[in-house]
């Protein structure tokens, strides 16, 4: 072969290196899974866009989340306000990132939406004038696959997958910058989730209305006093936790239901929740709208307290995590160190920069300590607890 002939074979790696190099460059750019916040994110100033004499007077809200295979979320929201100011007002709404809102109404007659363009931790500002009368029914429809902020290291936040579905606030429809009402405020969730998931819901219990010949099924859930809810939805075994006379609804993965019955753990939460109840008080929850406890997922980053709502990192439930004896003798301790949280870290949270000793894992395992003391004696206290401090 003569010089300056390149042969086909080489020809065509060069090719396909360049089409690698193009490919990888557009999926750079149009990358769908993340969003695109400012790096300097904690130099921006959020603004408050709740307008003063404007309210949210009821939400109703119709989302299909069972299109796991693209995670994709579509719905629409019905917003009643009320606009007190006698005056036209612009309103905001907080969306994800991933959605795009697809066309408006008010009270039933076209309405122009206008998208600002610019993300900020995973959500993006929407806007539209609404008009001086004082009753106002304002419609959105919406889709779109909801986007992670950029600056995560992890996947924390919203999903939409097969195993699991995670969505709250603007994340699960757009959210209006408004306060509401009342306490009496009613909001109301109508969702399609595939067959095999089990929603949980911030307010009331979701109940299931009908199944699809597709195999998804229609849920409804509801609250009152908020403008938006939170939904996550899997593999949920439920259980009721009684302790001081304080129902808890507790919702953990069908996969991790004979090792919690193994070790006896239900009972060991509810003595750390009897606990807690006797010595710190009860949670301020009431029996239409009880305190429910989520197992989430491991990419779920911390645990987290919205609405009447708490939730546990999946790696509770793990072996290393239950054989951590700084946190507990047994497993089943280790979980009530982690109920005894919802108390502290996620009820109260310490922050004494002046005294940093004080925190809110310190706390727990105290409290776990005092517990297993009242529970078991002064000598297995000191052995498995003050003797390993």
């Amino acid at each position: 072969m003569g010089r300056g002939l390149r042969s086909p074979l080489s020809a065509g790696c060069g090719a396909l290196a360049l089409c690698l190099l193009l490919a990888g460059a557009a999926l750079w750019i149009c990358q769908p899974f993340f969003d695109r916040s400012p790096v300097n994110w904690m130099e921006v100033e959020e603004p408050d866009y709740t307008l003063e004499g404007v309210y949210l007077t009821g939400t109703e809200l119709t989302v299909d989340a069972s299109d796991t295979l693209r995670g994709r979320v579509s719905g629409a929201g019905v917003y009643h306000i009320e606009n007190t100011t006698g005056q036209a007002q612009k309103l905001h709404f907080s969306v994800n990132a991933g959605y795009t809102v697809d066309a408006a109404t008010l009270n039933g007659q076209p309405l122009s939406m206008t998208d600002s363009g610019a993300d900020y931790i995973a959500m993006r500002d929407w806007s539209c004038t609404i008009p001086a009368q004082r009753e106002i029914t304002l419609e959105l429809t919406y889709h779109g696959s909801p986007k992670l902020w950029n600056v995560s290291t992890d996947l924390s936040g919203c999903v939409v997958s097969g195993e699991y579905v995670d969505l709250s606030g603007g994340h699960l429809a757009p959210a209006p910058e408004l306060e509401v009402k009342g306490e009496d405020t009613p909001v109301t969730l109508n969702v399609t989730l595939p067959g095999d998931l089990t929603p949980v819901t911030s307010g009331r219990e979701a109940k299931l209305v009908s199944v699809q010949d597709d195999g998804t099924r229609i849920w409804s859930a509801g609250d009152t006093g908020e403008g938006a809810m939170l939904l996550m939805a899997g593999d949920y075994v439920k259980t009721e936790l009684d302790g001081g006379g304080m129902s808890i609804e507790f919702y953990y993965s069908r996969k991790h239901q004979a090792q919690l019955e193994a070790i006896d753990a239900i009972s060991a939460m509810e003595a750390a929740v009897a606990y807690c109840t006797e010595h710190y008080g009860p949670r301020s929850f009431t029996a239409d709208k009880p305190f429910k406890i989520i197992q989430g997922t491991e990419f779920l980053f911390g645990g987290f307290a919205k609405y009447n709502v708490s939730a546990i990192l999946e790696d509770s439930f793990t072996v290393k995590n239950m054989e951590d004896r700084d946190k507990g003798a047994s497993g089943a301790e280790v979980l009530a160190h982690e109920i005894i949280h919802q108390w502290w870290g996620l009820g109260v949270m310490f922050l004494d920069l002046e005294d940093p000793d004080w925190t809110s894992e310190g706390m727990t395992t105290y409290s776990t300590y005092r517990l297993m003391e009242e529970l078991y004696g002064e000598d297995y206290a000191r052995t498995f607890y003050l003797d390993k401090w």
